[in-house]
Order: structure tokens, then sequence, then C-alpha cells
């Protein structure tokens, strides 16, 4: 752990076990000299200790300062003077506890001299030189271009004594004021070996994602509007490249990830050798790419939080562990698809440089394509699409639920109904229903979008909007999905008789989130040959269903199908509820009541990996509302019928041990199948960076429940893991079987 880290963990510790030392010492006493780089006194110079309040002292004409009377504290440390930039390099912060006499040594450097990189960079996440101008700081080119940007890296060609305090690499920002080229100030055949000095303006450039937002990401300390100039071309050849960081727990390691057990702590991890040469030891990814950023654990390292991994390699999530220790390899030139298991450069290290981007990670950039490999090992990878396990049975009614990610039409470059990519979607979900899901009796869908693409207007890459256009149905959508589904040999059912049925409320055009243009909702598909649906009324998007009971005594929704209004849904997905009897082997009926959601989105979040530790998961408390909510209309089914058969499934945008999926467990009694039934290596259904979670659930009322088993339960991993060239969707489909 970073030497900041350390200090004040020791120092917290100390001051709560032995309170008592502090008492006995009145003040402290913090003298010092202010020496400039070759070690000559500066005076006329300030020195800032600052803890709840700022502390002043000037230096004399020998580069002396003093503190009298400071309370015990830890105090950060900076200092004044005109064109200077005044250092302490032991740490950024001083701890006062024990030693009533404290002498510290601050270094300044001349700005209008070349300074070292790591001044640069300081040992803050922050440059302290933001803004300013510096000149002639010498590196060694290491790579070119980043993710991100164009520019090049550099760093200091040869580091005597590396403490991790701060960065002795940073970006070089090349990019003309129009984005269209390199700024002539860099000569245009720099090339990754030469010896280079820049002069430039120190800038946090904040980073951005693929939709232009950068709320809540982290800056990189950059050197922008450079003046470059070559003093030796291909340096490296004779004198060798700067030696990377290793990263891992052998014998050669300099530093290990393996104490790490919170974002903050990865983030300090990283940030201290933010666009620095770093060797990962044997790194295996825990999950499939995302936008070429590959999530990586370092095989030999012990890491202090309990790693827990899915059958498939990737690393499972709990309440106090969301694997803050992941690292990522940016690449963009595999020919394979990385899937977890997947090993680098035959099972070995890789070199690359360290760098922070708009994906809210920081990523080991491969300084060449030799190093890593031109393909990715995929022989360690076991993952494989699952087929269910849950069959059908005679007399049993098997339900399952899968987001079938924004299924629909959508507009192509030229402003046209792109119905081909409708259509191949349609035939992939088909495959899923038939081949891998056994063609259940009801599914909830979520992520059903309308028939016919709508115009979104990008204002520009931040502002993207849509225009209402009052056309909402996806009965397009669901015909060539069921056509699909009846071309496909493995249909069980008989397709002259056209079992296959959906059902939903057209959502209010435009105002419930998702896709802008698709007008996302959650809608039930059926087999009439296997369960009797009848409709009742013809809600609006606007008419709450209400549960009643019929002349039987029966429950009884008042509009079937119909939705749960509530002012929690405001913007988002309203719960579809449907009501289905079903006819056992016994010539007996169960009334079945269906409740599909799909709860708001993450997107609010803070990034995991950003400013804000630890990240604020703002959207949480409208999906705890909108868990009440359904939560309030169940309660009214079993109030009116305690035995009443009860599923409520679909996207939760939440985990299974969140404070939403636990409130309505807790208020309706509702069990998580899944959660009771399933190991836990085998509960979920989404991957997000390297983290194999469950987002999808299934919970049923306690009559269905008693007609459930262990061999009746099944998350069918079929996309989370597989990546985005065999993906049909980014969910797992959930199945269940009842059997009365």
């Amino acid at each position: 752990m970073l030497k900041k880290i350390a200090l004040l963990l020791w120092g917290s510790l100390l001051f709560v076990t032995c309170s008592w030392d502090l008492d006995s010492a009145n003040s402290f006493t913090v003298t010092g000299t202010l020496t400039d780089s070759d070690g000559s006194p500066v005076s006329g110079g300030t020195v800032i200790l600052e803890d709840d309040s700022e502390h002043r002292a000037a230096t004399d004409s020998n580069g002396n300062f003093e503190f009298d009377d400071l309370s015990a504290g830890n105090y950060s440390v900076s200092g004044e003077i005109d064109g200077w930039i005044v250092v302490y390099e032991e740490d950024s912060y001083l701890s006062l506890r024990w030693e009533e006499s404290v002498e510290i040594e601050l270094t300044a450097y001349d700005l209008s001299e070349s300074l070292p990189i790591s001044v640069i960079q300081g040992s803050n996440a922050k440059s302290s030189l933001d803004g300013e101008s510096v000149v002639d700081i010498e590196g060694v080119v290491t790579k070119l271009n980043t993710a991100d940007y164009d520019g090049f890296f550099m760093q200091t060609a040869t580091i005597d004594d590396y403490d991790f305090s701060s960065s002795c690499g940073i970006f070089v920002y090349t990019e003309d004021e129009d984005g269209s080229g390199t700024v002539s100030t860099v000569p245009y055949d720099l090339a990754v070996g030469d010896l280079v000095k820049v002069s430039g303006t120190v800038t946090e450039l904040q980073v951005e994602n693929y939709l232009g937002y950068s709320d809540g990401l982290l800056t990189v300390t950059t050197l922008t509007d450079p003046v470059a100039e070559v003093l030796t071309e291909d340096y490296t050849t004779t004198y060798g490249e700067p030696d990377p960081i290793v990263i891992g727990d052998s014998a050669s390691a300099d530093i290990s990830p393996g104490d790490i057990t919170t974002a903050e702590e990865m983030i300090d991890f990283m940030e201290a050798m933010e666009g620095m040469r770093v060797t990962v030891e044997s790194p295996v990814a825990v999950g499939p790419e995302s936008y070429s950023n590959m999530p990586v654990i370092l095989s030999g390292v012990t890491y202090d939080l309990e790693t827990e991994f899915s059958d498939n390699y990737g690393l499972l999530i709990h309440e106090d562990n969301l694997n803050p220790e992941r690292m990522f390899i940016y690449y963009e030139d595999f020919d394979d698809v990385v899937l977890p298991g997947t090993t680098f450069n035959n099972g070995g290290d890789v070199t690359g440089v360290v760098n922070y981007t708009g994906d809210g990670v920081y990523t080991i950039e491969p300084t060449d394509s030799d190093d890593i490999g031109e393909e990715a090992d995929t022989s360690y990878s076991t993952v494989s699409k699952e087929t269910t396990t849950v069959t059908h049975t005679d007399g049993t009614l098997r339900v399952a639920s899968y987001n079938v990610e924004n299924f629909g039409v959508e507009l192509d470059d030229d402003g046209d109904q792109d119905t081909d990519s409708r259509d191949d979607q349609a035939s992939e979900l088909a495959e899923d229903y038939v081949d891998r899901l056994l063609s259940p009796d009801i599914m909830v869908m979520v992520e059903m979008g309308d028939d016919y693409g709508s115009t979104v207007y990008n204002e520009n890459t931040k502002y993207t909007y849509y225009v209402p256009d009052g056309n909402t149905s996806a009965e397009g959508n669901f015909e060539e999905f069921a056509d699909s589904i009846y071309s496909d040999s493995g249909f069980d059912g008989d397709e002259s008789d056209d079992p296959l049925n959906y059902v939903d409320v057209e959502p209010e055009d435009g105002e419930e989130g998702g896709k802008p243009g698709m007008n996302i909702r959650v809608g039930v598909m059926y087999r009439s040959d296997r369960v009797t649906f009848t409709q009742r009324g013809d809600a609006n998007y606007d008419d709450g269903v209400a549960p009643t009971l019929d002349d039987d005594g029966n429950i009884q929704l008042t509009y079937n199908p119909g939705r749960i209004i509530d002012d929690a849904f405001d913007g988002s997905r309203r719960p579809v509820v449907a009501e289905f009897d079903f006819e056992d082997g016994d010539g007996e009926n169960h009334r079945i009541i269906v409740i599909g959601v799909h709860f708001s989105s993450k997107g609010s979040d803070d990034p995991y990996y950003g400013e804000i530790q630890p990240a604020v998961c703002y959207s949480e408390e409208s999906r705890i509302e909108q868990a009440e909510a359904v939560g309030n209309f169940v309660t009214q089914c079993l109030s009116l019928d305690p035995d009443a058969n009860i599923i409520v499934a679909g996207d939760f945008n939440d985990y299974a041990f969140s404070d939403a999926a636990q409130v309505l467990i807790s208020t309706t009694g509702l069990n998580d199948l899944t959660g009771d039934y399933l190991d836990s290596d085998d509960c979920y259904t989404y991957s997000y960076y390297g983290n194999s979670q469950q987002l999808d659930l299934m919970l049923v009322s306690d009559n269905l429940y008693g007609a459930t088993s262990a061999d009746g339960v099944d998350i069918v991993h079929m996309n989370s893991e597989v990546g985005w060239e065999n993906e049909h969707s980014d969910h797992d489909a959930i199945v269940s079987r009842f059997a009365w």
C-alpha cells in the first residue's frame, strides 16, 4: 500500500488505542529547512501547515523555519514562493503524534528551469501545478496515444529509488484545437524510445466517456500546448527502456495489490504509477472485455479480500466486497473475444503504461503487441452457452424471465427503419427461447421496444433527446419473434394453432426511460396451449391495476394486463401485471399473477473508481421506492387471498442483497428462488467489468414456493460471460418449474 495510506492508518490506529500519550504532550514544535534542488537554502519563502486551520512560517536567510504550539494531528505540508514550487517529498501529510519536536525538509523547484516529472505529478491525485507553465521537461517516450486521446507518454529515463509517492511518468496531449490532427510544435516522426524535452502547461485533463459525460470521473495529469524537441533518437537502444514497476507477489515484484480492500485504496495504488511503465505478473481475465477493457486479477497474488469465482472464473460480488482489486488491460487488437479465464502472452506477464480512461477505470495499455501476443489464450476459459436443466414435465408450469436488451426497430444513419437488425435479433432471441430455455410457458420480457424506430436528435455528444411520435406498439416486434420461433425445428408447440402470444400495456411515449426512441417496456409472452389468458379491460399507460376477488373467491385483476402506477416510477418502466390460469395434471386450476419489473438503472451513480469515495449510489433510493410500490400491490393481493400464486420477476437493476430487493422480500414474505436453491457461484445474471452479479430475480409467494424444488430453478448463463460476439443479450435468463 502507498506510504500515504500506511501513515494515515497507522496514525489513526495509534491515536485510538493510545490516546493517553497524546494528552501528555501539550503542544508540538516543527522546525526545518527549505532548500532548492541543489541543496542551497531558499530564503523569503513561506511554509504552510494545515489541519483545521492554516499555519504559516517564513524562511530566514538560511532557509530555516519554525512552528510552535501545534496540536496533535495530521497536517498537509505545502509552501509558497513566487516562481517556484515547494515540495514536501516525504509525504503529503505530516503526522504529529509522539515526538514533541519534529524536523522536516522541503525542496523548492524553480519553475523557469526543468522539473522532474515526479514534482509535476506530486503526491496527490491532482497536481499542485495545474495551470502552470513548465519548461524543458525531460523523459523517454514510452507509448504513443491512449485509448481516448492523441499524444504520447513519457517517463523519467532513470529512477534511482522509486518510493511510490508520486509518478515519474506523464501524458503529453498533442491534439490541435479542433481535434483534426497533431500540433505542429511536436515532431511528426516522434517515436517510442526517443529522449525528448517538452515545454507546456500542466493540465488536469478531464476524461469523458463515449457519450461525452465526465461527471464523477477522475482527471489525468497532462502536459498540454506542448513544444517538444527530440534530444536523442532511439535513446533506449543504447541506454535501455525505463525499468517497469513490477506488480505482483513474486520475489522480483516491487509492489503487490494484495492488501487492497477499497476502491479508494486502488485509486491511490494506480495513481502513484499514472503514466509509468508497469509489468503485471500473470494476469488472468475475470470477465469478458468491455470496450476493449479486460478485467483481470493477478493469478500469483494472495488477496486479503476473499475472492470467490463463478463457474466460469468471473468474480462474484458480495455486500461487503465489490472486488476493488480488479485491474484492467486495454487492448483493441485481439482476434478472439476475451473471456473469463483468458491469459495473455502465453500465460506470462504483460507490460504497459498506466492510464485512466473515460470508462472510469485505470488501465494498463500494453506497449507492444508482441509483448501481449496477437491473440488471447482462451484455452483455460471454460465459458460456453448453457441450456437450462429445468425441463418440461407433464402437469408442471415453467416460467422464465429474460431481459432481451432493447429488442425492437431502430433507425439507421439515413433515418430509415432498420428492420434487418431487428429481424436478426429476433432470430437470436428465438434460438435462446427454444434451444436454451426449452420453450417455457410464460416468459417475462424486459426491454421490449416499439416497432417503429424513432428519430433521436443529438444536439452534441452530451445531449441526446427524442421527440415523441405517438408510436409505442410492440406487436410487430413480437410477431417477428414468434415467426422466428415457429421456424425453429426444436419448438415443441403446434405452429398451426399459433400458440405464442404477448401482452403489455403500451408506455407513455418517450417518458419511461431506457434507450432514447425505443419506448422499452416490460411485457409477458405466453403459450396459449399451456396457459389461459383472459383479457379484462383495455388499460391505458396511466391506468393503475388493482387486485379484487371474482365470484369464486379467486384473485382477479381489474385490468388484465395492467400496470402498477406510482410516482416512484416517474421516468422509469411501470411494472406489468398479468393474470393466467394453469391446469395441472390432476385437472386442478391454478390462478397465477405475474408481475414483471424493470427498476431504475444505476446510470446516475458515482463511478466506482471515481472522484467521490466511497461512490454514492444516488439511484438506490428510487429503486427502494419502486420496491415498496410493488410490495404494496403484492400485500394487497395476499390480504385478499393468503394462498395467492404471485411471481415477481425481471430486472431489478440491483443486487439480491440490495436494500431494494430486501425491502420487497421483507415486507411481503416473498421467497427468492435463486438465492434459496442455487449455489452462490451460480447466482449471477450480468457481468460488469469483471464483476459477475445478479440483477435479475424471481420472487414467489409461499404457495408457489411450496411447488418448487432445487432441481426446478435455474439461471441459464448464455450471455453474461460469453463476450460481445457471442451474446444475444447482456443478461442471463431465469427459469423455474412449478409442480402441484
